[in-house]
């Protein structure tokens, strides 16, 4: 096979009306003599068409391959938001609809094998109609995030939620030399067995046929492990009948070396390549590879996730890490996959969109697992025609993304409504026909997305556990910082705060002063660092109360939301620019494998009084504790630290413990030593493993004050109080 890439520049002409006819747009037509070049890929809003929903029609010339008789050409597009209409040599091709699906075209007797080819691509990504029956309450475009929602360009707003689209040829763009009897896919399916000793690989192989005869083929089968080991052998004979033809296979592997979370093992991967020869002649036809991961995945009670026989619980955070897929490199999906690691997360949910291939891979590689969900959002067009083309979607998704073994779930539709309960029904019965591995949920509702200290009412509202038993969206916005902020606002509109700029930016002020009550302060400075401190507080409090009743009454929880999908101020930790915000750090250290926490009574306390509240310590690791220490420090801000008390502690493996008994028991009350300056404070928690290495650290704020002299006969704690 040999593969021919189109990108570069192509000319292009927009038609605003789009009432363009196909005759118009080839050779000397005025459209493409005045027409503009674009790079491709890119989606046409980092290309420099800024705030355009419509249609784009582009044109690229290429020259003729001079292909053998028993060869076809083929045209592919790896990726084309929304709606795309393709002619070569003025025959048209056919159309696609969606945004992340690859599609192709046979081009082997429209194309020209000398000379010059005139390739014609109509791409219409349009603004929805807004109004009762439309957007926002019925869409018609399957584009989950990139189509409406409250971290794009102008959020929500009716008039501007749809501005600067996702449109254009985002994806690469090539032609495929291959010989007319080739292998197009393959889908591995592993199982294991003998207590995971053992695993039966089922492969569906698709392969295609365009002569008008059946070919006898042999196929020969051949896996390898992540060290290039070939582990396996098979060779089976198909014939080969014109058309698409779906082949089954079953490849046995002893012992196999199993896909893992990065906490619990190793991310082994195993290669599959499937050579298909003519069984006549011997002549080779087709050689088709894919990598893909041997591991068991069950969603049991109460949603809790079990790998390979192993119980684990989900550390996760919504991610939406890009609003133009064309701009999201290897090289910052790779920069990301560590910062998720970073951020002690073991998995994350793809927020409401597919997204690039390549990023499945990375996250394959660094052991993160994935709650995928498909690009539904909120409401849509209660249609037969929708629900068709919903269903073919999905399927395409899951087809997609069948061999990445750190997509762990399928979900069908974020926050649905009442209308879309039978469309959602029929998604998930797809799904499940596509792949039987993977659990599947027809949808992520609101009960289990909870918001107290945001939308509603004081974050101490999570001690009651809201949205248990597996809570999928919690959080609240921070503001970057100075610099980012810079970046995005002009001078005059920056500070004071121009709101009509900051809320396109999806900035919301009603949560932020009427309801989590955050003060602007008299700075920028200020109103950063007050922004920064809540939502850092919020998660703070939310994600150690929830991991506190591990597997008592949580079993898993991801957080809203770790990566910024463009310039703005919204609910993840991180800026666009990936700069961490301080709900960062305090994600990090809520979210350790290993980490201590602790409820105490009150914010300030007295020299020479003790510490007084709960303490807990969450092991998620499959491994026992043994021998470990827990050293308990006060550090006053920006001065040295004072340790105090040491606990020891045999810690089971993936548990949650609570410690104030020991605490006291080992400590006397965690009394606070007089010789201590007043001030704020950080309680500190180290844990140590037997070997004395630093594993775990934890914090809490606190007040440092002096106890009026004479009153300590009285109850200085309650005075203080």
């Amino acid at each position: 096979m040999k593969t021919f890439f189109l990108n570069g520049k192509w000319e292009c002409a927009i038609d605003r009306k789009d009432v363009g006819e196909i005759k118009k747009y080839f050779g000397a037509s005025k459209e493409f003599k005045s027409a503009k070049t674009m790079n491709i890929p890119s989606n046409w809003q980092v290309a420099g068409l800024d705030d355009y929903s419509g249609t784009v029609w582009f044109k690229k010339e290429f020259v003729g391959i001079d292909i053998k008789d028993d060869e076809d050409a083929l045209l592919q597009f790896s990726g084309v938001d929304y709606f795309a209409k393709v002619w070569l040599n003025g025959k048209y091709l056919g159309e696609h609809e969606g945004y992340f699906q690859p599609f192709e075209f046979n081009i082997t007797k429209g194309m020209k094998k000398t000379g010059r080819n005139t390739l014609v691509v109509k791409v219409s990504s349009p603004a929805e109609p807004v109004g009762k029956n439309a957007w926002p309450h019925r869409k018609r475009l399957i584009k989950g995030v990139f189509g409406h929602h409250d971290v794009r360009p102008g959020s929500w707003h009716e008039k501007l939620g749809q501005t600067k689209g996702t449109g254009g040829i985002w994806n690469d763009v090539r032609i495929l030399i291959c010989k007319k009897v080739r292998i197009s896919g393959i889908k591995v399916s592993p199982k294991l067995k003998n207590n995971y000793k053992a695993a039966d690989i089922s492969l569906e192989v698709f392969a295609e046929n365009t002569t008008s005869s059946n070919v006898k083929a042999d196929a020969f089968i051949e896996v390898a492990d992540s060290k290039g080991k070939i582990v396996e052998r098979l060779q089976s004979s198909f014939v080969v009948r014109p058309g698409v033809n779906v082949f089954n296979a079953t490849v046995k592997i002893k012992n196999p070396r199993l896909w893992w979370p990065w906490e619990m093992g190793a991310q082994d991967l195993y290669s599959i390549k499937i050579q298909l020869a003519d069984e006549k002649s011997g002549e080779k036809l087709s050689l088709a590879d894919q990598r893909f991961g041997i591991r068991e995945i069950k969603i049991g009670k109460n949603k809790a996730w079990t790998i390979n026989g192993k119980r684990i619980f989900v550390r996760g955070s919504n991610i939406i890490p890009e609003e133009y897929l064309s701009t999201y490199s290897i090289e910052r999906i790779k920069k990301d996959a560590a910062l998720i690691k970073e951020a002690n997360c073991n998995a994350v949910r793809v927020h409401a969109h597919v997204n690039r291939k390549e990023l499945y891979d990375a996250l394959d590689e660094a052991g993160i697992m994935v709650w995928q969900d498909f690009a539904l959002q909120w409401e849509y067009v209660d249609s037969p025609e929708f629900k068709e083309q919903a269903v073919k979607q999905i399927r395409d998704m899951v087809n997609l993304l069948h061999n990445n073994p750190c997509v762990v779930l399928w979900c069908c539709h974020n926050e649905p409504v009442v209308t879309s309960k039978e469309l959602d029904e029929v998604m998930a019965m797809a799904v499940k026909q596509e792949d039987s591995t993977r659990a599947v949920i027809k949808s992520s509702d609101f009960n289990e997305h909870p918001y107290p200290g945001w939308f509603w009412g004081h974050y101490r509202y999570f001690m009651s556990l809201i949205g248990k038993p597996f809570p999928s969206e919690f959080g609240a916005q921070a503001l970057p910082c100075e610099a980012t902020l810079k970046k995005m606002f002009a001078k005059k509109d920056l500070w004071p705060p121009n709101w009509l700029k900051w809320a396109y930016r999806d900035f919301v002020y009603e949560q932020t002063f009427h309801i989590a009550g955050i003060r602007q302060g008299k700075s920028l400075k200020e109103f950063i660092e007050n922004s920064q401190n809540y939502q850092s507080d919020l998660i703070k409090f939310s994600v150690e109360t929830y991991r506190r009743q591990k597997w008592s009454q949580i079993t898993g929880i991801f957080h809203f939301m770790l990566l910024e999908p463009w310039p703005a101020i919204s609910y993840s930790v991180t800026d666009y620019f990936r700069n961490r915000k301080k709900g960062f750090f305090t994600l990090k250290k809520s979210f350790q494998p290993v980490v201590v926490t602790a409820s105490l009574q009150r914010r300030s306390y007295g020299l020479g009084r003790k510490i007084e509240g709960q303490f807990w310590i969450v092991n998620d690791y499959c491994r026992d504790l043994k021998d470990a220490k827990i050293v308990f420090s006060i550090k006053r801000k920006n001065r040295t630290l004072h340790r105090f008390a040491t606990v020891k502690i045999d810690v089971p493996k993936d548990c949650c413990k609570e410690l104030t008994n020991a605490v006291y028991s080992y400590t006397k009350g965690l009394e606070i030593p007089l010789k201590l300056r007043t001030g704020p404070a950080e309680l500190i928690a180290d844990v140590f493993d037997s070997k004395g290495k630093l594993i775990s650290s934890n914090s809490e704020e606190m007040d440092l004050v002096k106890i009026p002299k004479g009153t300590e006969l009285f109850n200085a704690e309650f005075l203080w109080e």
